[in-house]
This record gives structure tokens, sequence and C-alpha cells, in this order.
């Protein structure tokens, strides 16, 4: 069968699968074989030297991200990305809601063009008149559903720190009626395309350098704990002020970079800190690692985190960990 023929049997075949299973249970296409069906489309396209179907192959990325991608075909975008850079802006597009790992990829790769196409796709949820939104194998026109949609959005720039996007969300609120909870977490989103220094613990500038927001003195207690924020535990240990200025000052040494590894990082010990505005981050210490992850309450946890790169940074931690751990008293 001449090859074209059979690649356009097999995307219908995969497009009328696609779109039997919205908004159904997810099972029905997150099989084996649906993914090596996914993956065989970017070989594909990287193959032919550009997509037949740039709209279904847009679907696919949406529908399935690039988390589920092991490193093989994820290199495969990424040597190709001038060839994927347009499909995966427009797998972001309304109706298709934004999916974090995507835009972490794309932050990594993207260059001054590409990131300003990615810019526009995403700008279009707070621009746009949106009847329905599609995520994963849902797909409603509840508009709490696809105000969600706007939000994901918004907070995917503010992860790209487009600033010109805070009067577009300030717009939006002006002219949509959302819930006060939602309306909240727009506001919060605003201020930090602002002030990057809102709800964060630092900003990073453009070099990629990370710098602390606020001086030691002004920080709360940084506690030493074998959980992080979302699972409190009892403190290990509470720093001392000479050692929360130690902390921050090797903080404002480390370049900031996304972690899109797969696999836990084994047993691992958290600085952690709670601020008054109910912001709260966490430094990860992994026991088998070399580098520092940081997260905070702000993004979902299944979505990269950053790397605070920094070998110091990650050393003078796991020094503090084993010297503060290993004592009796505690």
């Amino acid at each position: 069968m001449d090859k074209r023929i059979h690649n356009t049997l097999k995307r219908a075949l995969l497009w009328a699968l696609f779109i039997s299973t919205i908004p159904f249970n997810a099972a029905a296409f997150f099989t084996e074989a649906g993914l090596q069906e996914y993956k065989d489309h970017i070989i594909e396209v990287v193959e032919d030297g550009e997509c037949e179907d740039p709209e279904e192959m847009s679907r696919l990325i949406a529908y399935y991200g690039l988390s589920g991608l092991d490193q093989t075909y994820l290199d495969l975008v990424r040597e190709n990305f001038k060839l994927f850079s347009p499909i995966l802006a427009a797998s972001q597009q309304p109706p298709l809601v934004p999916n974090c790992w995507v835009q972490a990829f794309c932050r990594q790769h993207a260059n001054a063009s590409q990131r300003e196409e990615m810019l526009v796709a995403l700008r279009a949820w707070l621009i746009e008149d949106i009847p329905e939104a599609q995520t994963g194998n849902m797909a409603g026109s509840d508009p709490a559903f696809i105000v969600q949609g706007v939000l994901e959005a918004a907070e995917c720039l503010v992860e790209w720190r487009d600033t010109s996007s805070a009067s577009l969300i300030g717009e939006y609120l002006l002219r949509e009626k959302i819930h006060e909870n939602f309306r909240k977490q727009f506001e919060v989103l605003e201020m930090r395309l602002r002030d990057p220094c809102q709800q964060s613990l630092f900003q990073v500038l453009p070099n990629g350098q990370a710098l602390v927001c606020l001086k030691p003195e002004d920080l709360p207690n940084i506690e030493l704990q074998s959980c992080d924020f979302r699972n409190t535990g009892r403190s290990v240990y509470v720093l001392s002020e000479n050692e929360k200025i130690e902390l921050v000052t090797l903080i404002n040494n480390s370049q900031v970079s996304i972690n899109l590894a797969k696999g836990g990082a084994g047993k691992s010990h958290y600085f952690v800190l709670r601020f008054e505005n109910a912001y709260q981050a966490c430094i990860q210490i992994p026991s088998n690692g070399t580098e520092s992850i940081f997260y905070d309450n702000g993004p979902s946890e299944f979505c990269p985190h950053v790397i605070l790169k920094n070998e110091d940074l990650y050393r003078w931690g796991k020094n503090l960990i084993n010297e503060r751990t290993s004592k009796p008293n505690k």
C-alpha cells in the first residue's frame, strides 16, 4: 500500500477513536496501542519534514501532552522544534486547554519568534469568546469549566513572564462575570505579571538567575522537614538567622531551569516556608540527586517543577540535613 494512503487511513482511524472518547472515559484512549500511534505520528512528521494534518496533530498533543513520551520521542521533538513549534502552539489555543508539560518544554526550547507564537495562542483565551473547552478526554460548555481553562492559560502567561498580558487579565475580569474564588486567583496572577515578587519566593532575572524577593530577616521561619507543605510533618529543625542568610545567598547564585525528568526523587528533605498571605514554598533536597527542586502552592503538583541549578546549594542543604537529622534531640 502506498505510504501516504496508509498514513491517511491510519490517521482517519485514530481521529475517529479520538472523537469517540470525548467526553467519555480516558482509559478508552490511553492504551499502549493508542500511545504508539501518537509516537508514530511524531516519527512521520520528522521523516516527512512536514505535518500533513497540523490540526489533527495539535489535537493529539493536546490530548496526550508530552509527559507520556519517553526521552527518545522528546528528543525528536526537541531536535525538530522548528517543525513542531506551530503545532505545539496550536495545541494550546482555544478550545484546547493548555498543558503544563507542553508549556514547560516550549519554554526550554523556543526562540523569540516561537515564544511569541505560543503567547498569541495563550492570550486568545483571555480575548476570544470561548463557547467550549477541551482538556484530555473531557469537553464541555459549562462556564466554570471554561473559566478553569482560561485560568490555566493565564497561569501559563505568568510562567512565560508575559507582562503585556496583565492588562488582558484585567480586561477579562471587567468583561466576564465569574465566581469570586476564580476572580481572586486571576487577581493574583495579574499582580504577579505586574510584580514578579507577588506570591513568589524569588523572581527570575533575564539571565536566568534567581533573586529572592525579600531580605533574609523579612522571610518567615524556614523549617527543615521530612515532608513538604502538602504533607505537613513535625519540623526537624528551624534554620537560624545565619543559616537563612546562607540559604538566600545560595539561591541567589542559582540558575533556574525546569525539571522534565520522570520518576520519583527517592527520600527527600524539604526547606519549607509559610507566608502570612497563604503563599507556601519549599526547596526539596533529594537524597539521591545532585540538584535542588523548588515548588510552591501555585502550579499543580503534577506539573514540572523548577530546578535551582547550583551544586553548592545542594551540597549545603545535604550537609545541613545530615547534621540535623543525625542528632538524637531534634
